[in-house]
């Protein structure tokens, strides 16, 4: 199964040594901080909608 997938999921991902600030052009530590604010926001909505595991509403 490997030899068939593996041809395909490098012909779509080969960026070679390209990271994604600079696929943007973008600066680095800007990229970083948009990435932990969508995580906080992230984190926050998931805390006030009450999303969680079931077995631990009832807690």
């Amino acid at each position: 199964m490997y030899p068939s997938l593996m041809p395909g999921l490098t012909a779509v991902a080969n960026y070679g040594a390209a990271s994604l600030p600079e696929m943007l052009h973008l600066s680095t530590w800007l990229t970083v901080v948009v990435f932990i604010e969508m995580i906080v926001l992230l984190l926050y909505v998931l805390e006030k909608t009450k999303a969680g595991r079931r077995d631990k509403l009832n807690d």
